[in-house]
């Protein structure tokens, strides 16, 4: 094994014929070997969602190790590069704070959590990229989230700390981080036992110390939940220094769309 720096996120990675690389990102071990009209890969996963690690490395082959899950794909052109780019989830996300918090009648919360990143695995050239596939960095639960089996959406599900102090949080290099504002203009106590966040709307940005950070995400919640809102800021800037858009959001909703879809954002799941 030949240990390398770890690629930048818009590097593409030289994979001679006959060899294989190798991703340590997170929880996320990930062997690709470049054959003459494959692509192999192969991948496991750490227990543990905040597993840290961070390396990459050039070897012979990929390990015949029984742990693996595997894939290949056969391909007239192989080409010579890899590439791997960072995503957000491909659904919302549903967020409960692992310890009870409530925001105020008439006050304003600034909460950041994190959530693990997706892999997209393309090779080729810019101009006709072939997409692979795509692997998320842990594994999410699935949630439903609605007032019932019937009026909902399917979802992922997170636990996080919901930290409320910026200069306690801890950037990870497999994990994107959003601020979410909570704007409680209704006349009683809101408590977050879950929330919704839009992950598939939101753009992902790196910033120059290598954070991952999505858009700003601001909600306002009034006594009648069908005016419950949801702002999306995409000007928003969290660290100094360079800000770069790595990935598009998934999908965009109007806004008249994204009210009617997050009316029940303070719901329940079942």
């Amino acid at each position: 094994m030949t240990e390398k720096h770890f690629p930048d996120w818009d590097e593409d990675i030289h994979i001679p014929q006959g060899q294989a690389a190798c991703w340590w990102l997170g929880p996320l071990t990930l062997y690709a070997e470049r054959n003459k009209s494959e692509w192999r890969l192969g991948w496991r996963r750490e227990k543990d969602p905040l597993y840290e690690a961070h390396a990459f490395g050039l070897r012979d082959a990929m390990p015949e190790d029984e742990t693996l899950d595997r894939k290949r794909w056969g391909t007239e052109h192989t080409g010579e590069t890899l590439r791997l780019m960072p995503l957000l989830a491909d659904r919302p996300v549903v967020v409960a704070p692992e310890d009870a918090l409530s925001v105020p009648a008439g006050d304003t919360l600034v909460l950041y959590m994190s959530s693990p990143l997706w892999l997209s695995i393309t090779t080729g050239s810019d101009s006709k990229p072939l997409t692979l596939t795509e692997l998320p960095v842990t594994l999410l639960s699935d949630t439903w989230f609605g007032e019932n089996t019937r009026v909902g959406e399917l979802c992922y599900s997170i636990r996080t700390r919901a930290r409320t102090v910026f200069e306690e949080i801890t950037p990870l290099p497999h994990r994107a981080l959003t601020r979410v504002t909570i704007k409680n203009r209704s006349s009683k106590v809101l408590d977050l036992e879950q929330l919704k966040v839009p992950m598939n709307a939101l753009a992902l940005h790196s910033y120059t110390d290598g954070s991952l950070w999505t858009d700003a995400v601001v909600l306002n919640h009034e006594d009648s939940e069908q005016l419950t809102s949801l702002e999306i800021d995409r000007k928003a800037r969290h660290q100094s220094g360079r800000k770069k858009q790595i990935a598009a959001p998934r999908e965009v909703f109007e806004r008249q769309t994204m009210m009617r879809a997050f009316s029940q954002l303070f719901g329940q799941t079942h």
